[in-house]
């Protein structure tokens, strides 16, 4: 693979967490950009750099019910609150974390909505 040679039966493990943060595929990576993954720019992003749900032959199975059941939820409650910060908000990040981001507490507040 690309002249690296593996032996037969060797375990390769790709850190999703550090190719989603890789410059070269999602330039400016630690910031929101949700536009990089609208319809008319998903030509920007090269095959199997973002892969929540894995890739391939062996992609999750329940990877469309998930997206769609996602999109519902935060539908749903974005139309009835606005999400805000507070002072007590703080996102700090663990430098050199390579599995999913875990924050302690995550404080917001949910306005509602008129």
């Amino acid at each position: 693979m690309n002249g690296l040679n593996f032996k037969k039966g060797t375990y390769v493990q790709i850190p999703i967490y550090a190719s989603h943060h890789w410059e070269e595929f999602f330039p400016e990576p630690e910031k929101f950009i949700p536009d990089r993954f609208f319809r008319e720019n998903l030509s920007e992003i090269k095959p199997f750099t973002f892969r929540p749900f894995g890739g391939g032959n062996r992609v999750c199975i329940g990877q469309r019910f998930a997206i769609n059941e996602m999109k519902m939820c935060i539908a749903r409650l974005l139309s009835k609150y606005q999400i805000e910060k507070t002072t007590e908000t703080k996102l700090d990040l663990e430098a050199g974390s390579l599995g999913l981001l875990i924050f302690d507490n995550i404080y917001l507040k949910f306005v509602p909505r008129d």
